[in-house]
């Protein structure tokens, strides 16, 4: 994409907003820095002004833009449908071919969405360095130094779960033409959280799905979107359209990942339509399926503090199905965090870009969850759930958080 089409796309998707106003009571960073330029209206007229060359870039609108954590509740409250997500990404692009950071910091940003993005083969080296690095002795020597200050790499080691990673076993279930399902398995998850694609693979199994994890896919190409790099995105895009050709369903276990892939647009409308329609977050998925006669649930006595991400609550829309898994578990109390229809502050990288303002969103999450005292926190996607559990180990609470799949994973019994 070049500057000039992103500016044309950007006007004639700013006249959408009428400045109602509507959306400021639904935007986090308002709610944190209460100013008009914090706002969604205030960013749209701030991208109007900059993509009409009325406002030269600088330092203060770069901040202003950067900001947003793209959680998208202003698309959810407004009355005129402003397509506000694509605007930022817009906006964020455009940012991209003016920014004046740092050589070092561009680098740094550049090397770490490529490292996610990049093929599968990098995604498993950088696992079994995190195992290497959590199972010995090199993370307390760095905790202790102050290399990850120097490298500014503090924030994003503080949301290394805490236990070692194991790669992902998907059973051959020896059954004569069992039901096929893909499962996207992402690039975070295939780093830290390979826990949680094991579940779901666990419990596809348990239902009788034969489970297939391409090997051709890659990252969903959200990290590359809501970091300006629309280009990166789409050959993203592209790749995940090629891995995935079949009729099979499509199953992800991270809320974010399907919120982006939801949205594919190809010139192949086809191809897109074809993928889109194929598309299932697991635990909706796994609702709309009879419970297999032959395998029982454990009852939990536990409590479970339950978040929507901002996700699943505005860009799916479905926020019952966590909650529909969950109470398949005999003996559990599910209690809804009050807070969840504001961002907890994760959104991607955004945690790691902006750590004071993603900070801030976070004690307002972990305020609730102290109030609930729960046994778990469940989340369903994996940038909420690393950002609260290393919120709460911060607090040293004892208080794990887990995907609902993970949840029911453990309890299933199969006979």
């Amino acid at each position: 994409m070049t500057p000039e089409h992103a500016k044309s796309n950007l006007k004639i998707l700013s006249e959408q907003c009428v400045k109602c106003g509507l959306c400021l009571p639904h935007c986090p960073t308002y709610k944190v820095f209460n100013i008009e330029p914090e706002s969604p209206r205030g960013r749209i007229s701030l991208m109007q002004g900059y993509c009409g060359d009325m406002l030269k870039f600088s330092d203060k609108l770069e901040e202003r833009l950067q900001h947003c954590l793209s959680c998208r509740a202003c698309e959810a409250a407004c009355p005129a449908s402003v397509e506000y997500g694509q605007m930022i990404d817009l906006s964020k692009f455009l940012l991209n071919q003016d920014s004046k950071a740092p050589f070092f910091q561009r680098i740094l940003k550049k090397a770490s969405t490529g490292l996610l993005t990049g093929p599968k083969y990098t995604l498993a080296l950088t696992r079994q360095l995190v195992n290497i690095y959590q199972a010995s002795y090199l993370r307390k020597l760095a905790q202790k130094s102050k290399i990850l200050s120097l490298f500014k790499l503090d924030d994003s080691e503080k949301i290394l779960p805490t236990y070692q990673q194991k790669s992902v076993n998907v059973p051959d279930l020896h059954q004569p033409e069992p039901p096929k399902v893909y499962l996207f398995s992402g690039c975070v998850a295939e780093i830290v959280d390979t826990a949680t694609l094991q579940a779901a693979v666990d419990v596809l199994s348990a239902y009788g799905f034969q489970v297939e994890i391409p090997k051709q896919q890659g990252c969903c190409g959200a990290v590359s979107c809501h970091n300006g790099d629309l280009d990166g995105a789409h050959q993203c895009m592209e790749k995940n359209l090629n891995a995935f050709a079949g009729d099979a369903p499509i199953v992800y276990v991270a809320t974010g990942c399907g919120a982006h892939m939801l949205e594919y647009s190809s010139p192949d409308n086809q191809a897109g339509g074809n993928f889109t329609s194929r598309l299932f977050e697991i635990c909706e998925f796994i609702s709309d399926y009879q419970f297999p006669q032959d395998t029982v649930i454990k009852p939990l006595n536990k409590k479970i503090a339950l978040h929507i991400p901002c996700s699943q609550r505005n860009v799916l829309k479905n926020q019952r199905s966590s909650r529909e898994i969950l109470e398949m578990i005999p003996e559990i109390e599910i209690i809804d965090i009050p807070s969840n229809d504001i961002c907890c502050g994760a959104a991607g990288t955004y945690m790691l870009n902006h750590p004071d303002v993603a900070q801030e969103l976070l004690k307002i999450k972990l305020d609730d969850i102290r109030q609930i005292e729960p046994d778990i926190v469940a989340s369903s996607n994996i940038g909420c759930a690393l950002h609260m559990q290393a919120g709460l180990l911060g607090e040293r609470s004892k208080v794990e958080v887990k995907h609902p799949i993970e949840i029911l994973a453990q309890q299933i019994i199969d006979y």
